[in-house]
């Protein structure tokens, strides 16, 4: 019997003045026809019952829908925002049995539920008592597609919020390939970055395209962009240009301007496009980017405002190419603009006022086994590497279906705040992940197949981290 899926509906209203539910809405998990299932969903019911029973503090909604599970179920929220253009309060989970002999979970679900007045208006009422063992349990992923369990969605616990950002080679991402733009837009967020910066971009309408089918599966004005202008070093070629996109979550983050840029102007993103002095670049008086790094401010809308500064670029392709030789196995221009970075970044730090928190992404085209030759001890007196320099860490997709060849894709950090869950989503598996097909289908018609995505999705895998902070 194919699979389908059940939803229930329930018409809820909760007596008080301060917020009004009219439709609270689970779907659950597909229908296996097993006792198991049918048990699950009555659970799930149960669980929509009785939330109109309780008082709703907007504050504590995590703890009040955690207070109301059914015995033998447990909650794990994923995330929780407001939406206030259509005045509603999002909450993502899943629910799934706690006894684990039953192997029965709902996929990602969000609760839409309707509110009247503004969130920052809601008065706090009484904390409901907690059941014991309804504590929301919340994994550490290491990789975004291991298993379900391990899913790398961004959370808020113990009064912290987390911001969940990274990196992703697009390989030459235009707005010509509709089906390109859904699987990037379905991957992005299924990952649920809240900042990614995408390189080997070809057309900035294209990243908008993004933009406009991650809102679809959102809602309108979730996301939202900045991009570079298509920009190359003045010795590379025309070819070479690319833009910087940065995609974000704008009901979380907002761009602020850079203080102190070199035109002395307020600017919303900037490219590093200086020229610089190296040893490895003898054919040229100085040396470039062949495509200038692209750094982004942005500053945290819940709780305590924080800024931050994110940077993306894609270095030199790999190797001694157009004569320009290698030096102990790396081609002298990315080892050129390898070694700058440690300047780069101190350019951002003193651009950006009083911020010190620089998070560096990109394709770097340093092989493995390389980067600390390659960034120099300049780099890592103040910045931390995310992932170890071996190739347990590949991101570049080999030829043949489910190898990866070299870890190009690296992560630097200079921050005051704990970062943790660094990760890899391997994108070799994409068609065996059921949360981001059910996406793409939202999107496009039919499916990814294995053997298109090394060509037609991109030849490198997204790598994401989480930064915690108050």
């Amino acid at each position: 019997m194919k699979n389908k899926m059940k939803s229930l509906k329930v018409s809820l209203l909760v007596a008080t003045p301060i917020i009004t539910l009219p439709l609270f809405t689970i779907s659950c998990i597909p229908n296996n026809e097993s006792k198991s299932y049918q048990d699950l969903n009555a659970k799930a019911n149960q669980a929509a019952i009785l939330l109109k029973q309780k008082q709703i503090n907007s504050n504590k909604l995590e703890e009040l829908i955690d207070s109301i599970l059914p015995e033998g179920t447990e909650l794990e929220i994923l995330d929780l925002w407001v939406d206030r253009e259509n005045k509603e309060i999002n909450v993502k989970f899943r629910l799934r049995y706690k006894d684990r002999r039953y192997p029965y979970s709902s996929d990602v679900k969000i609760i839409k539920l309707k509110y009247e007045s503004i969130l920052e208006n809601l008065k706090p009422q009484e904390k409901p008592k907690e059941k014991p063992g309804r504590k929301s349990k919340e994994k550490n992923p290491k990789t975004q597609n291991d298993e379900k369990s391990k899913d790398g969605l961004n959370k808020k616990s113990n009064g912290k919020q987390k911001m969940k950002w990274g990196h992703w080679n697009v390989l030459k991402l235009s707005d010509k390939n509709d089906k390109k733009i859904a699987a990037i837009a379905a991957l992005i967020k299924k990952i649920d970055y809240d900042v990614v910066g995408l390189t080997e971009v070809f057309s900035e309408e294209a990243v908008k395209e993004v933009v406009a089918q991650l809102n679809k599966l959102a809602g309108s004005g979730t996301y939202s962009y900045v991009a570079s202008k298509k920009l190359k070093g003045s010795y590379a070629g025309n070819l070479q240009a690319e833009h910087v996109g940065v995609i974000y979550n704008s009901q979380k983050i907002k761009t602020i301007p850079f203080e102190k840029t070199k035109n002395n102007k307020k600017e919303i993103g900037y490219s590093y496009i200086e020229k610089f002095n190296s040893e490895f670049i003898k054919k040229h008086n100085k040396a470039e980017y062949v495509r200038p790094p692209y750094g982004v401010k942005f500053q945290w809308l819940k709780g305590k405002k924080e800024d931050f500064t994110f940077v993306f670029d894609h270095f030199d392709s790999p190797g001694g190419s157009k004569g320009e030789g290698t030096t102990s196995g790396v081609g002298n221009q990315e080892l050129a603009e390898a070694r700058q970075l440690a300047n780069v970044l101190d350019h951002f730090d003193e651009i950006d006022g009083e911020n010190e928190d620089i998070f560096f992404s990109g394709d770097t085209n340093i092989k493995a086994g390389k980067e600390k030759f390659a960034f120099g001890e300049e780099l890592f007196k103040k910045y931390q590497s995310a992932f170890k320099d071996n190739l347990e860490f590949a991101t570049s997709l080999g030829i043949k279906a489910g190898n990866y060849s070299q870890p190009y894709d690296k992560m630097f950090t200079k921050t005051k705040f704990k970062t943790s869950n660094h990760g890899i989503y391997k994108l070799w598996d994409l068609s065996k992940d059921d949360e981001f097909t059910n996406l793409f289908k939202e999107l496009h018609n039919g499916k990814i197949e294995t053997s298109e995505i090394r060509k037609l999705v991109s030849d490198h895998a997204p790598i994401y981290s989480e930064v915690e902070f108050e």
